[in-house]
């Protein structure tokens, strides 16, 4: 599909990954719906995109040589400069030959490429620069270059959109791909939204950290502001809050009600696969099924996160027949990927249904599929626990203790230990935890409660690493644990070694060549480092007019 002149340079962007010590995107698509002003169109793609379906313009094939597009693939670094010579041989260039080289670069992965163009483009005073266009120039600047690049990225971007809820919930979104969540965290403490994009990108933060009470808390905020929430906003506190914690009355048929709103049709790819989940959740085959036709029924091919979700949802509504079957059509027609996979995503629906066996021998088949950046180990102790064998659960997250525990997981084993009286399991356990996470205060008294049992008190600084609203009960146990003795420094230390450890992988002693590689990119991380700016202090100036 080609870009025009009315939709700028709205390519949409994939969802950044580490690899290899380096960023790595999945290769981008063109969004027919991005000039709708679709608030999430960056976010959708990203997450529903991730592999090598770029879905081409037929017509790609056909430009000829010494066409502008052609030019700049040649020599992606020098794009803006062939732009200009090509402007200089009387050549006319347009907003829309501009949209389809950023296009051209971003399905290349040129990424820092194409924000040098978006950033030519945006000097042009011929050419509109818009609000969509603003957060995408944000959304590839954060997801490549860190959240530094991102803050200057909207401090340059004309004065109307550098307070815009829209693009700063671009940018915490964002954050949140490139697991800077805590980051994020810190930003919006202070925030005050007034519109749906700004609650989404705030609450989904706090549901990537699970702070259940701050998700809670931002979602009846906007409903007493009279702010109708977004489909994300409710699929958030169906599937993230109502089905981790509970509670949160009428939401399912708040659910329904907004489901109903959407035309399945016309919806981005990540609606669609919202849909899906949560009308597998609620139980509604009919629907599961209708969407997933409208799904297989799309032009460029089915990706990879519509089977996840379609899983999913299949895993929600008892049909495990359905769900292989997708998955074998799933492996024949998108590759299989460390850290996207799904086989594991099949774990997910094994589990759900309490179909262990079938989880162990998938997980023994695919053993070599276990990579560092994907836990299945969470699946089947979240299955287990669903099969009231809490000590099978408990052996299984032992057995994979490299595994960040999620949130149910650790809710189902803290009980365990507090009956075992294992404090030194429970600083494992929680220091995993964190690694991630925030939690909220139902997990954090469950700690408690070990520690109680125990007779002893938690070291400060696993206390200091939760971000919690104490309620009544908190405080009736740390009346309890004050009377305790004081913990010493080396029952401390776990907590202590999380704050500084990020995972490594234990090599055999280094050679004389790999300790030499080694300083050199030390040496050269320093220089770069070096030629930076000062970060600013404090507040950062985009955020100012929000808080």
């Amino acid at each position: 599909m080609r870009a025009t002149a009315s939709r700028a340079w709205r390519i949409i962007v994939a969802p950044s990954r580490w690899s290899n010590g380096q960023h790595s995107f999945a290769p981008p698509r063109l969004n027919p719906s991005a000039s709708l002003g679709c608030r999430r169109a960056y976010a959708e793609a990203a997450d529903a995109k991730d592999e090598d379906e770029s879905g081409n313009d037929p017509e790609e094939g056909k430009k000829e040589k010494g066409s502008l597009v052609s030019l700049c693939l040649k020599t992606p670094d020098l794009s803006v400069r062939r732009i200009e010579a090509w402007a200089a041989q009387g050549n006319t260039v347009t907003q829309g030959n501009i949209s389809e080289v950023i296009e051209a670069l971003c399905v290349q992965k040129r990424f820092l490429a194409a924000l040098r163009v978006m950033e030519f483009a945006r000097q042009r005073t011929d050419f509109v620069f818009s609000l969509e266009d603003a957060k995408q120039e944000v959304t590839i600047a954060t997801r490549k270059l860190g959240s530094f690049a991102g803050q200057k990225k909207i401090n340059s971007l004309p004065e109307k959109f550098r307070s815009n809820e829209e693009v700063v919930a671009a940018y915490l979104r964002a954050l949140t791909r490139i697991n800077a969540a805590s980051k994020a965290l810190s930003l919006i403490k202070d925030l005050k939204p007034t519109t749906p994009a700004l609650y989404s990108s705030m609450i989904s933060v706090y549901a990537f950290l699970a702070m259940h009470e701050k998700m809670l808390a931002l979602y009846t905020d906007m409903k007493e502001l009279g702010i109708k929430p977004t489909l994300e906003i409710v699929m958030l506190m169906l599937l993230k809050y109502h089905k981790r914690v509970g509670g949160l009355p009428g939401i399912e048929e708040e659910a329904r009600a907004a489901l109903e709103e959407i035309d399945p049709h016309a919806a981005e790819p990540l609606i669609r696969n919202y849909m899906l989940e949560m009308y597998g959740y609620l139980g509604d085959r009919d629907k599961v099924e209708n969407i997933w036709s409208i799904i297989r029924a799309q032009p460029g091919g089915t990706f990879r996160n519509c089977y996840f979700s379609a899983m999913l949802a299949f895993g929600y509504l008892q049909d495990v027949d359905r769900a292989e079957e997708l998955l074998r059509e799933s492996v024949e027609v998108v590759k299989v990927i460390p850290g996207r996979n799904q086989y594991f995503k099949m774990l997910d629906v094994y589990a759900k249904m309490g179909m262990m066996d079938k989880a162990e021998k998938l997980l023994e088949e695919r053993a070599e599929d276990q990579y560092r950046n994907f836990y299945p180990c969470n699946a089947l102790v979240e299955g287990y626990l669903s099969l009231n064998d809490p000590d099978k659960a408990l052996k299984k997250m032992e057995e994979l203790g490299s595994s960040r525990p999620s949130y149910e997981a650790v809710v189902g084993l803290l009980p365990v230990l507090e009956s075992k009286k294992d404090t030194l399991a429970t600083k494992k356990l929680i220091r995993a935890y964190l690694f991630q996470y925030r939690g909220d205060v139902y997990l954090y008294n469950k700690m408690l409660k070990v520690y109680v049992a125990a007779g002893k008190r938690p070291g400060p600084r696993m206390l200091a690493r939760f971000e919690i609203d104490p309620n009544d009960e908190t405080r009736e146990l740390m009346k309890v644990i004050e009377g305790f003795p004081e913990p010493t420094e080396s029952e401390d230390v776990i907590m202590e070694e999380s704050e500084k450890k990020v995972e490594k992988k234990v090599e055999d002693k280094p050679s004389a060549e790999s300790k030499k590689n080694k300083s050199k990119n030390k040496k050269k991380k320093n220089e770069e480092s070096s030629k930076q700016e000062k970060r600013p202090e404090g507040k950062w100036e985009f955020l100012q007019s929000l808080v």
